[in-house]
């Protein structure tokens, strides 16, 4: 049956297609490579053949074409070409397109001899309710109907029971006449402010005209609500018309009173439309008693890419001129989004929202909302990837405040430029088993950040300037996966780490002086000068993570059987002594004598934005580090026999969803300040009664004992001794 019809439209387009080969121009172009069809102007179909007649060439003059554009159309679903009388059907989402003219539904015939196009929905195949009903769009103009004819040569149109929204209103006729001019007359028209298709309430118009971008005038009209006409009319009737585009021009001020600051013209200032993307409005404030203040807004929008909005507020409060009570506010708004469809690769977005602390509470007296709000957030963001190489880049800005104690942190800027994961060794094309040596993997991962801490006063100040802490980092971790076994796990790796610094500290104990900020005798210095520092850090962690199962079979039950699971797991972290590795970081590291006349080592680095590179080494001048993780996990359930079935279904019952310990130790660890062995953590759980009750346990027990002590001054406490209770109380 396909291919009868392919070969019936086939010859069919044969016949059609043949008096139009000696044409200059095709009248009706089908394009391969694309759904659409675009028709051209209509030529008459005048020959160009060229009639010998006494030696002399004669050629028939064309006739000029009425459409001065191509006319496309496609459809989902199905079309039709009727070649006698030069019609076209199209069902299925079916759209026309015609210079500024965009028309869809679901049913569409378009007759290319006289250009006019009709266009209706089309009954469901289920629920045969009609969809897809034409929906009409001419520049800003758009309007919903039930069916639609329009004249593409005279630019006529005649609509039944249109819908169209005009200035937040909405406007109804079941008989609707569109005029060359683009003029529509109307006949048992509806204007309302309700969105339905049947609205609730409306003002009945027996006839009415809308004039494009001016008005709409109507004849008697009466009042309807809930389909009750009510003994409300007026003779005629009067509605703006005004397009969706807005129009430069001056705001009149708002009159109003201040408690603090006197009465006040509010808001009055000059809005200028500046083309279809951007706007921009500039509005003033002044109160009589000297205050006044100065706002800035735009708003832009470029479709299918970004949109946006941008404010500045600046107020100048004179709360008492005799003690020169003067406060001085300033507010930085900043919205930025970007449409995901415009470049998947860059990305740009900005939520900038920054002030004074006292502007909310002084200006925004009216806004409950932004006077409790004490804290304040700001970011703006670029990503960019590259789709052909592994890498990605991140530039951004980050602020945040806290009106209370008016602090302000800043990072501007941040910078990360990161790689994807690299597997030097791996085949491309690899065959078998995979090698050890191609599991070894790397990266590269690099950021520069620089922090203002400071408070909102001295923001834009030298003071803000000189307490910048900023660095660079960059590392390059290595590290491989190897697998002993079934549940062994072995996780070598050594990184390189490189910072950059403009500056470090020195530190010294005076007891001659004492630090106001830290009130002891140890003195900080901070000494400019740019150093870059680096070095390898290499760690080796191992993991064993086998499972025990144990069953035990019920005879002569519908328990049929219960099984627990133990999962014990541990895994050591081990990192050598750096310095070994590294001869340059003893260079990194200083000293000082305190009061106890004990050494305290100290890095150079470790008030730098991304602190030291290595650990200080330890009173036996050594960084080794390590510590055993320990954890066993329990679960119990049991398989018995559905109530509900013969005996056949078995199902599983949790007994015990979790029954967990935790604990870590490290052996590395200072016994004199530093406890070896941390707490240890249970946790418990399981389900009731088809998991509709949850119970959940926790507990945590130290292994030290307690003893009394006494402090000075106080009364008798207890503190962890640094003795193990079990092995006192088994002793």
């Amino acid at each position: 049956m396909h291919k009868t019809v392919i070969k019936s439209l086939f010859i069919s387009l044969l016949f059609f297609c043949r008096p139009l080969l000696a044409q200059e121009r095709d009248s009706l172009l089908i394009k391969p490579d694309t759904p659409d069809v675009v028709f051209r102007p209509d030529t008459g179909f005048a020959d160009s053949v060229v009639i010998k007649k006494d030696s002399a060439a004669v050629k028939k003059k064309t006739k000029k074409p009425f459409l001065s554009q191509p006319v496309k159309y496609s459809s989902r679903d199905s079309m039709k070409f009727d070649m006698v009388a030069r019609k076209v059907y199209l069902w299925g989402e079916a759209q026309i397109d015609y210079q500024d003219i965009n028309l869809k539904a679901d049913y569409i015939i378009f007759d290319m001899a006289s250009n006019v196009v009709f266009a209706s929905g089309w009954p469901d195949d289920s629920t045969h309710e009609i969809t897809g009903k034409p929906v009409f769009v001419q520049g800003r103009e758009k309007f919903e109907s039930e069916e639609l004819t329009y004249n593409f040569k005279t630019k006529k149109g005649y609509i039944t029971n249109i819908k169209t929204e005009q200035d937040g209103g909405y406007l109804h006729s079941d008989i609707t006449k569109r005029n060359p001019n683009g003029e529509v007359n109307l006949r048992k028209g509806k204007y309302t402010t309700c969105d339905n298709d049947h609205p609730h309430f409306y003002l009945a118009l027996s006839k009415a005209k809308m004039i494009p971008e001016d008005k709409i005038v109507s004849g008697p009209a009466f009042m309807v609500i809930s389909d009750v006409p009510l003994p409300i009319g007026i003779p005629f009737g009067f509605f703006p018309n005004t397009s969706a585009a807005s129009k430069s021009g001056v705001l009149i001020p708002q009159y109003g009173e201040d408690r603090t600051r006197g009465f006040k013209l509010q808001n009055g200032g000059y809005y200028w439309a500046i083309n279809d993307y951007m706007d921009a409005t500039i509005t003033g404030d002044i109160y009589t008693r000297g205050s006044w203040g100065l706002n800035m807004a735009s708003n832009y929008r470029y479709r299918y890419h970004y949109s946006g909005r941008a404010s500045f507020g600046y107020y100048y409060n004179v709360y008492n001129k005799k003690d020169n009570n003067i406060v001085k506010d300033y507010t930085i708004i900043w919205s930025h989004q970007q449409d995901p469809k415009s470049n998947p690769f860059k990305t740009f977005t900005a939520n900038v929202n920054m002030s004074s602390s006292s502007f909310d509470k002084q200006n925004a007296m009216y806004n409950p909302l932004a006077r409790t709000n004490n804290t304040k957030t700001s970011s703006i963001m670029y990503t960019r990837r590259w789709p052909t190489l592994p890498v990605n880049m991140s530039l951004g800005l980050r602020h945040s405040q806290n009106s209370i104690s008016k602090q302000v942190t800043m990072d501007l800027p941040s910078f990360a430029f990161n790689s994807t994961t690299i597997y030097p060794f791996r085949r491309k094309n690899a065959t078998g088993k995979m090698k050890w040596y191609e599991n070894i993997q790397t990266m590269y991962n690099s950021s520069f950040e620089n922090t203002v801490i400071t408070s909102d006063s001295a923001l834009f100040t030298k003071h803000a300037f000189d307490s910048m802490n900023n660095g660079f980092k960059h590392t390059i971790p290595i590290s491989t996966n190897i697998k002993v076994g079934n549940f062994m796990n072995i996780t070598p790796s050594i990184n390189y780490t490189g910072m950059l610094y403009t500056n470090y500290i020195k530190k010294f104990y005076d007891a001659n002086s004492i630090d106001t900020l830290t009130n002891t005798y140890l003195r900080t210095a901070k000494i400019d000068s740019m150093r870059y520092i680096h070095g390898w850090t290499p760690r080796i962690g191992v993991t064993l993570n086998p499972k025990l199962y144990g069953m035990y079979q019920v005879r002569n039950s519908r328990v049929k059987a219960i099984r627990h699971v133990m999962s014990p797991t541990a895994s050591f972290i081990y990192a050598p002594d750096v310095s070994s590795l590294n001869p340059q970081a003893k260079k990194y590291e200083g000293y000082y004598v305190d009061q106890d006349t004990n050494t305290v080592n100290y890095s150079y680095f470790e008030k730098g934005r991304y602190g030291a590179p290595f650990p200080v080494r330890n009173k036996k001048g050594s960084t080794q580090s390590g510590s055993l993780s320990l954890s066993i996990r329990n679960t119990l359930e049991m398989k018995m026999l559905s109530k509900e079935d013969t005996g056949i279904a078995v199902k599983k019952v949790p007994i015990l969803e979790n029954f967990d310990f935790t604990t870590s130790y490290n052996p590395f660890a200072d016994k004199k300040t530093t406890k070896q062995w941390s707490n240890i953590n249970m946790n418990a759980g399981t389900r009731l009664f088809d998991g509709k009750y949850n119970i959940r346990m926790t507990g945590i027990f130290n292994p030290y004992q307690y003893v009394k002590q006494k402090k000075l001054n106080a009364a008798s406490i207890t503190n962890p001794a640094d003795r193990y209770y079990y092995k006192d109380t088994v002793a």
